[in-house]
């Protein structure tokens, strides 16, 4: 009998045994640490006092274990910045905004300064944004108040200092639109008034659209509102850049079309101009200008030169003999026989200057020459004898499908001078044109 008591005994000894065994692995192995964190966490936020014994027991259960730390702090800030989230709604009244930031500043701090974490850290700036919040709130409570008055002068004021981040934001811009109501009606009916005078022409439509433009302007500064805050203006601004743009392009591509690029690039300079001024990109003109720019016209002083001979060379602010001031001229001087080359790739289509005697040929040095252009081995211009009689000529020669044109300078025999280095002769202002 004693021998199976004591078998009894020994049994329930084992089995009592293996349940703690059981007990102790499954605490080790089942236990859910981020689970109880998140359910401590909301207990201790909806509890009225700071009680976070159970929050502290998980940090200090697995306070050498770095990675579980590392997924406590991620559970923490988490927890955190949702509160900051579920704090951001909108209130009825100023008194419930208050009891919500006292318990959220508690709730926080409280936390922050009795654990030793690395969330600890980033106390100040989760407070900071909770400042911010409630400050922001603060604002837009007080500009309801005014608003509901009709006291729109003092609603704008307090309007304006809620922040982007605010629950509040969205609802703004429409109480801002309807503060703004009698304001932007005069501003609609004054930009209708212009939109009256649009037709076909987009020379006129620019007219109208750039006085638009000044009234958008005008109105925004002599306003005390920030109307760059209502919907209707922005609208209004935005509509009218997109048509000036549009405009602009048009008019420089007709210009463009018509071999007229000088105007095309003044236009597109203009709406450049103007529209970046507004803070607006003007990407689509800038890109039409690079374009545009390869088709103006070139000085053939700005080519590389290839020059034989000491009488011609390349100079600028030259005066002919009628003080005629030229900024760039390829001049000749009574040397002796010379030629200057440049290679045009067959890019041009007219070359222009204007050749005149220069200011050291007088009644007692007679001085002759003869200056020939060649396109390709072919004489397009021959001046003949240049004397003090020459008359100033305005120059147009066709070079189209020309690679060389060489400028070529023969000195006279005949009447010559002991003085042989004078400015003899000048092509002024030497262009090439595209077009």
């Amino acid at each position: 009998m004693k021998k199976n008591i004591k078998l009894i005994f020994y049994i329930i000894l084992i089995l009592l045994l293996c349940i703690f065994i059981f007990f102790i692995l499954k605490n080790s192995f089942l236990y859910d640490y981020k689970d109880k964190l998140n359910d401590s966490l909301k207990s201790y936020y909806l509890q009225e006092d700071n009680d976070i014994e159970s929050i502290k027991k998980i940090i200090d259960r697995y306070k050498t274990n770095n990675k579980k730390i590392d997924n406590i702090n991620n559970i923490l800030n988490e927890f955190i910045l949702n509160s900051i989230n579920e704090y951001n709604i909108n209130y009825e009244t100023r008194e419930d905004l208050d009891n919500n930031y006292n318990k959220i500043i508690s709730k926080i701090t409280y936390l922050l300064d009795n654990i030793n974490l690395d969330i600890s850290s980033k106390k100040d700036s989760f407070i900071s944004t909770i400042d911010n919040l409630y400050e922001s709130k603060v604002n837009y409570l007080e500009a309801l108040k005014y608003y509901l008055e009709n006291d729109y002068n003092k609603a704008y004021e307090y309007f304006d200092k809620v922040i982007k981040s605010d629950s509040y934001y969205d609802d703004i811009n429409n109480k801002i639109d309807a503060i703004f109501n009698s304001e932007l009606k005069i501003i609609e009916d004054k930009v209708n008034n212009e939109k009256i005078k649009l037709n076909d022409d987009n020379q006129n439509n620019l007219g109208i659209y750039t006085n638009i433009l000044n009234i958008l302007k005008e109105e925004k500064d002599n306003t005390i509102f920030d109307l760059e805050k209502s919907k209707t203006y922005i609208n209004l601004l935005d509509e009218t850049i997109n048509k000036l743009l549009e405009l602009y392009k048009n008019i420089a591509v007709n210009y463009a079309e018509n071999n007229n690029y000088s105007e095309a690039l003044k236009t597109i300079n203009e709406g450049i101009k103007i529209i970046t001024n507004m803070s607006y990109s003007a990407q689509d003109l800038i890109n039409l200008k690079d374009e545009y720019d390869n088709m103006m016209p070139v000085l053939l002083t700005s080519l590389n030169e290839d020059i034989n001979g000491n009488s011609l060379s390349e100079d600028i602010a030259v005066l002919d003999i009628n003080n005629k001031s030229y900024p760039s001229a390829i001049i000749v001087k009574k040397n002796n026989n010379s030629s200057i080359s440049y290679n045009l790739n067959k890019e041009y289509v007219k070359f222009k200057f204007t050749i005149a005697i220069g200011t050291e040929v007088n009644e007692k040095n007679k001085n002759y020459g003869r200056i020939k252009i060649y396109a390709d081995n072919k004489v397009i211009y021959d001046s003949k004898d240049i004397t003090k009689s020459f008359e100033t000529k305005d120059i147009s020669l066709n070079v189209k499908d020309i690679n060389i044109r060489r400028v070529l300078f023969r000195s006279s025999t005949s009447k010559s001078t002991s003085k042989s280095d004078i400015l003899v002769a000048l092509l002024g202002n030497p262009t090439l044109e595209k077009y």
